[in-house]
């Protein structure tokens, strides 16, 4: 017994499948054609996802095409921020001082966050400070952070005040 490749054993493998379909009685054969081109053409569609202008904006324009404003100042300050950012694959990271890089996010993403670090997909109902403490731990970044968290479980617990006194 020895053994041969698959790729020199193609006509034996076609014969064993030919012969575990044939019914008794029914004789059937197999044409086999190798194919030099695809027989289909596959049209090539780019989707670009134009985004909102955000607080990322200027950072991507600088860092991707160094792209400043025409203010002085402002190119100066945004040069000197600009420093602790990268860009990898298309997104926005900063880099963080007791974390390898944060991801940066916009307005929607980080609500999306702060409601799932809220609701218990991180851990309990946290709130202000200690949620966002939270999101750096784990790897987020946006610059209102601390106000953003500190705003949404504000408006939480001034509901949960109200639901309270509702029902006693």
């Amino acid at each position: 017994m020895y053994y041969i490749p698959r790729e020199s054993n193609t006509r034996v493998d076609l014969l064993c499948k030919l012969a575990s379909t044939n019914e008794a009685g029914h004789l059937k054969t197999i044409i086999q054609e190798t194919l030099q081109t695809p027989t289909i053409e596959v049209e090539e569609i780019m989707i670009g996802e134009e985004e909102e202008p955000n607080w990322m904006t200027l950072y991507k324009n600088l860092l991707i095409w160094g792209v400043l404003p025409s203010n002085e100042d402002k190119a100066q300050r945004l040069k000197r921020k600009a420093s602790y950012y990268i860009i990898l694959d298309g997104e926005l990271f900063k880099r963080g001082l007791t974390t390898p890089l944060l991801k940066c996010l916009n307005s929607q993403q980080a609500d999306y966050i702060i409601r799932e670090f809220h609701e218990g997909i991180c851990g309990l109902h946290t709130r202000g400070c200690s949620l966002a403490t939270k999101a750096v731990r784990i790897g987020y970044c946006w610059p209102t952070l601390r106000a953003d968290t500190l705003d949404f479980t504000r408006k939480l617990l001034t509901r949960w005040q109200v639901h309270k006194i509702c029902h006693k």
